[in-house]
């Protein structure tokens, strides 16, 4: 099994958020909502 320390897909996601894979995907598709606080 591979070892993962850092997951990729962490640094999409909020620290003080549950990951949501619909957040995720938008992530991903560069649509995020308007609310979130996203770095560019």
């Amino acid at each position: 099994m591979p070892q993962r320390d850092i997951d990729p897909a962490d640094l999409f996601l909020p620290p003080t958020e549950p990951i949501d894979i619909t957040w995720m995907q938008a992530a991903l598709a560069g649509t995020l909502p308007e609310d979130v606080d996203f770095p560019r």
